[in-house]
């Protein structure tokens, strides 16, 4: 079973991904058989791709690709066949009338940018700002450091696009900053996409606040 690429909505010779089904694995009854890529591919949503099976033998010998003749149960794709020696490569010819049962399982990508952070001096506070590739959730710790969303939790539900975390110190960082007007933290980001696994990143964020009186830390 491959993943290929396709051209003006036909399969094309370049193979992305590819895995084997053991003949031991397909019976006689028209069933779902799973396949693992070793490699999966990188895909990009709204892309049209190609799932392309072969195996040896002679035409109608060896194994059968389940078809329903009617109705469109996958109606954003076509159904093709080729007649070339194994590997089959771009030569191909439509069935419109058929389609062939699959399923599909990605895994959703999970890495994300840590933009600028922006302070806010007269609460001692600074936001990180993030781009999402996906929906998932938020949370961030640190020692030293509360982390919350603009909903005062640790950890929230996100779409993709940006997202905000508010850092603040606490403890002896907190004391620190109050005294000096300036504390560093180090904070950890964990992002988890929806189904998918999480990923996390260290970021090191300088607090700056101003002190009243216009007071200065000298040689801290």
């Amino acid at each position: 079973m491959e993943i290929r690429s396709t051209s003006a909505g036909i399969p094309t010779a370049t193979v992305l991904a590819s895995g084997a089904i053991p003949a031991s694995a397909v019976g006689a009854s028209p069933a779902f058989v799973a396949v693992t890529f070793a490699m999966p591919p990188a895909v990009t949503a709204g892309s049209l791709y190609a799932l392309v099976a072969h195996a040896p033998g002679a035409p109608f010998n060896a194994f059968l690709w389940a078809t329903q003749n009617t109705g469109d149960p996958y109606p954003r794709g076509e159904s093709f066949g080729g007649g070339d020696p194994l590997p089959p490569g771009a030569n191909w010819d439509g069935v419109p009338a058929q389609d062939r049962a699959f399923k599909t399982y990605v895994n959703p990508s999970n890495s994300f940018g840590v933009g600028a952070i922006t302070r806010n001096k007269k609460k001692g506070t600074a936001t990180l700002n993030l781009t999402l590739p996906n929906p998932g959730d938020l949370a961030g710790s640190g020692n030293g450091a509360k982390v919350s969303s603009s909903r005062a939790v640790t950890s929230k539900s996100v779409g993709a696009g940006q997202a905000q975390l508010l850092i603040k110190a606490k403890g002896k960082k907190k004391r620190k900053l109050n005294e000096t007007g300036k504390v560093k933290v180090n904070v950890a980001i964990t992002y988890t996409p929806t189904g998918g696994d999480p990923a996390t990143q260290s970021v090191k964020v300088k607090l700056k606040k101003n002190l009243p009186g216009g007071a200065v830390c000298i040689g801290c």
